[in-house]
């Protein structure tokens, strides 16, 4: 329709300034070192399946030391004030990612699956679903050995499979013309998530920058006002009223005793005949998200006065502030100067007696003085 070919335009244009603006950040471009593989036996499942992940990150990431300004035109004042509209498109999406190793942050994951559900919020309702999307997305960072045995192995997705699948600015795109072959004029689009904030949102918005992708202004122009944090809006924490207590007390406990409010755990509490779910897939993840907010529980909290939703929505600028100050931070905690370690003095002498030292057991002063002592 119009409003997918206007999407896509966006999208063409954006590629065709791509050249331009890499040029602009090419200082802030490094090719990440290549790694061994994190684990011998993903290594090892790879090597049996005749194929093997690569082991560096894309070439094309923008350095991790470098701070990134916000994009042009984002985040004026008041902006991440925005309330969730009275009537939306909610897109739910969930990402499966390679997995981190030791010393990396999120901003060092890929992406290599995404999956998206379609409703409709009007008139106080969440309709059923109305539109899926699921696509692997090509990643050439090794997975590491929980992604590998608990997501990739029951999905049966191999490494070849992986190699072989769209780049990510392809599976945005087709998420975006999906999107906008059913979302009428002007609705504002909702990006819903479980632990979003956390997780999807950071990762999705800096691979898409990484990828010259624009997000913010990629996204604006498909109509997304913000992102829902399921999790936000059912846990009763963080300023969210949350489940009430008689179907928080239904929930699983997590080893702690606590109540767990895990995606899969909401979905079997809200639909407990419902058949299951492949879960750790991205398709059934943000299947089950979309489920739990049209639960009974989920709409009365989604269309409850806005005081019961402050921290589970957030105004798409506000999180575009939220990724660049997290990025930002990493960079001014890796440049920073070294604390001076301030010079230990010896007690005894206050440091008036070299050679230097910095204890009183060494003190030449002190052995001097206990000799003359033990002499009188």
């Amino acid at each position: 329709g119009d409003l997918g070919s206007q999407a896509l335009e966006h999208l063409d244009r954006k590629t065709a300034q791509r050249a331009a603006y890499r040029r602009t950040i090419q200082g802030k471009r490094r090719r990440v070192q290549l790694r061994e593989a994190g684990s011998s036996a993903t290594a090892a499942a790879d090597r049996a399946d005749g194929q093997q992940y690569g082991h560096s990150a894309a070439a094309d990431d923008l350095t991790a030391g470098e701070a990134v300004p916000l994009p042009a035109g984002c985040c004026a004042p008041g902006d991440e004030a925005v309330e969730l509209p009275g009537g939306f498109l909610l897109v739910t999406f969930d990402l499966e990612l390679t997995g981190r190793v030791s010393g990396e942050s999120i901003f060092d994951d890929q992406i290599f699956g995404l999956g998206a559900s379609i409703f409709r919020a009007s008139r106080g309702n969440l309709g059923s679903v109305i539109k899926k999307f699921d696509s692997l997305v090509r990643a050439t960072k090794a997975m590491t050995p929980w992604v590998h045995e608990n997501i990739a192995a029951p999905a049966n997705i191999t490494a070849g499979q992986l190699l072989a699948a769209p780049p990510l600015e392809d599976v945005v795109g087709g998420l975006l013309d999906t999107i906008a072959t059913v979302r009428r004029a002007n609705e504002p689009v909702v990006l819903g998530t479980h632990n979003g904030f956390a997780v999807d949102w950071p990762v999705l918005y800096w691979s898409m920058l990484r990828k010259g992708l624009e997000p913010y202004d990629t996204l604006k122009a498909a109509g997304v006002v913000g992102v829902l944090d399921a999790l936000y809006l059912f846990k009763p924490t963080g300023g969210a009223v949350g489940l009430p207590p008689e179907w928080v007390a239904k929930l699983p406990r997590t080893s702690a005793g606590n109540a767990s409010f895990s995606n899969s755990n909401l979905y079997a509490t809200f639909y407990p005949k419902a058949r299951a779910l492949q879960w750790h897939t991205a398709n059934a993840d943000a299947f089950a998200t979309g489920e739990n907010l049209r639960s009974r529980p989920g709409q009365a909290l989604l269309f409850a006065p806005s005081a019961a939703r402050t921290a589970a929505f957030r105004s798409l600028d506000a999180l575009v502030v939220s990724v660049h100050d997290a990025h930002n931070q990493r960079f001014v905690t890796a440049t920073a100067p070294a604390a001076k370690r301030k010079k230990s003095v010896c007690q005894y002498c206050k440091g008036a007696v070299g050679p230097p030292h910095a204890t009183q057991r060494t003190c030449p002063k002190k052995r001097a003085d206990e000799a003359a002592a033990a002499a009188t």
